[in-house]
Order: C-alpha cells, then sequence, then structure tokens
C-alpha cells in the first residue's frame, strides 16, 4: 500500500467524438461531436491540465458516497431508467507532468506522471470537453509506480513457471525499494529488537526529537538497523511506534 502513494506515469490514447458512461470504451456512448481537435490545440491546453488541478472522479469508480461505491449508485440510476446519472464532487489532484506523444485521425497519445488519486479516464475527458469536443480513453497502460517500472516486470505466466525456483529470487527487488520516498530513521540494535516485538521508543526530550523530526514531520517512517529494515513507525503521544514490523 505504500508503493501506491508514489508517482505513477501512464500511456493512455484519448478517442474524440464520443462520450461514454465510463469514459472508457467499454461504456455506452452518452454525447458525440464531429470536432476533431489538432495538435496546436491540444498543445495550448496542456498547461491548464498540469499541477494542482480540481478533477471529477468518473462516476464508475469505487469511489464512496454515503457508503456505497459510485459504480453501484450509477448501475442503480441506469436500472431505474433515469437519463443523467449522480456526479461525483470535484477533488484536488497533482498533475506532475502531461505529454503530447502523437496526433492522429480521431485520437491522441499522452504520456502522464500524477499523484495519488488521478484518474485518467477523467483528465482525457476533461481535456476533449476544453477542445470543445468529447472523448473517452480507448487505450490505458501504467507504465510505472512509485520506483518500479514496467520495463522490471514479468508475465505471469513466467511467475508460475518460476514458483519455487531459486531463479526468482533474481527477479525479486529488496523490501527498500517500496519505501525509497518514507523518512530513514537509524536505531541501534536493541531498539530494533524493541520494535520487533511491538514496543515502543521514547520520542520525547531535545535528541529524540531530533533523531525523529522527519517521521513526525512526514507522519510515517522507516525505523532501520544498519541497512536492514526493521519497522515502518510513526510517532504518537510521545511515542515512536511501530505500525507494521518486518520478519527480515
Amino acid at each position: 500500500s505504500f508503493a501506491m502513494q508514489g508517482s505513477k506515469r501512464y500511456s493512455f490514447t484519448l478517442a474524440f467524438g464520443a462520450q461514454t458512461q465510463t469514459d472508457d470504451r467499454e461504456g455506452e456512448i452518452i454525447h458525440e461531436s464531429d470536432v476533431r481537435p489538432g495538435r496546436d490545440a491540444i498543445m495550448a491546453l496542456l498547461p491548464h491540465f498540469t499541477g494542482r488541478i480540481d478533477q471529477r472522479p468518473p462516476i464508475f469508480s469505487a469511489i464512496k458516497v454515503d457508503g456505497a461505491r459510485a459504480y453501484d449508485l450509477a448501475r442503480r440510476a441506469i436500472a431505474d431508467g433515469k437519463p443523467d446519472l449522480p456526479a461525483l464532487d470535484p477533488r484536488p489532484v497533482t498533475i506532475e507532468r502531461l505529454e503530447l506523444d502523437a496526433v492522429t485521425e480521431g485520437a491522441a497519445d499522452f504520456t502522464v506522471t500524477c499523484g495519488k488519486g488521478t484518474y485518467i479516464r477523467s483528465l482525457a475527458r476533461d481535456i476533449a470537453l476544453a477542445a470543445g469536443t468529447v472523448g473517452h480513453v480507448s487505450r490505458l497502460r501504467r507504465l510505472s509506480v512509485g520506483p518500479f517500472d514496467e520495463k522490471d516486470a514479468i508475465s505471469l505466466a513466467f511467475f508460475e513457471r518460476l514458483e519455487h525456483s531459486a531463479a526468482a529470487f533474481e527477479h525479486l527487488k529488496p523490501v527498500t525499494s517500496a519505501l525509497d520516498d518514507i523518512p530513514a530513521v537509524p536505531v541501534a540494535a536493541e531498539e530494533a529488537a524493541k520494535l520487533r516485538h511491538g514496543q515502543t521508543l521514547p520520542a520525547l526530550g531535545p535528541s529524540a526529537q531530533a533523531r525523529f523530526a522527519a517521521v513526525a514531520t512526514s507522519e510515517v517512517g522507516v525505523a532501520l538497523a544498519g541497512s536492514v529494515p526493521v519497522a515502518l513507525v510513526t510517532v504518537r503521544s510521545g511515542q515512536l511506534q511501530p505500525l507494521r514490523v518486518f520478519n527480515l
């Protein structure tokens, strides 16, 4: 779950001319347009979709609304024959980088680097609307999550062949790969032993506060005994508390 907090990079194709219920090619078409924006028009829009922006998630999403999943509300509205689906409230997301890779007849290819909570379907929908037309995602590929890149990925079929094989370890990354963006807290051997047994460490006093300042600021850190991860930790009530202990 901590790895999923990192930046994500996607490649996607925005198909112009048809908006769907789901904002991808799986849903029924609800709006159509003959407008097909060119490269210059699309390029002019990119700065408006870069940085901190407000984005309305697609109604066909797992977001909870009054305890119910949004996609359940959407399906219920369709089953009841309602002409309009409910809309979710906009929420802030971060688009770190948005690049236009290619423009073909009726479509455009993009690469985007974004933060947690960003919906590429919403991004594509809103780019199309800003260009004076409608559109949906016709292709989507995740290229990386945090420190994990698709070039390091292996297929499920290959993974199954590696099961119970020593060769499998050649394709495993160390636990610290998922913790690169989390502040590190060096601990002594006796402190590591306490954390491994679920015990806390005092975080009050000038010395302790200086050691654990990064964790107090970021809320979560990783305790290291040398180069070995001991536990994910946080500071609460004047104590450094283990959240999740590693058995390494």
